[in-house]
């Protein structure tokens, strides 16, 4: 596993919970894609930047399996978002 350059204190933030609650990750991490692929769907931010800039960060979030299991078992319409952004960017 290559080492995370994230800094020790956020790193210590993230791994001190077990899990997160649903409403932590609709806020921490699946909101802000949702509001990405907003903002592309009104043309202030284009795919190719969308993929320099955050290619990454939706790779790991739509390869990570609880994730995509806990937008499976909701609403269709729900994240319907960040669906688009996953299928936008490279597999990883």
């Amino acid at each position: 596993m290559a080492a995370s350059s994230l800094p020790q204190d956020l790193k210590n933030q993230l791994t001190a919970k077990r899990f997160y609650s649903c409403y932590e990750v609709d806020d921490w991490l699946l909101g802000h894609f949702e509001d990405i692929a907003t903002l592309q769907s009104k043309g202030l931010l284009d795919a190719e930047y969308i993929k320099e800039g955050f290619s990454w960060y939706i790779g790991k979030a739509g390869a990570n399996s609880a994730i995509m299991r806990y937008i499976a078992d909701g609403d269709e319409g729900v994240y319907g978002g960040f669906r688009s952004l996953v299928a936008q960017v490279p597999e990883r």
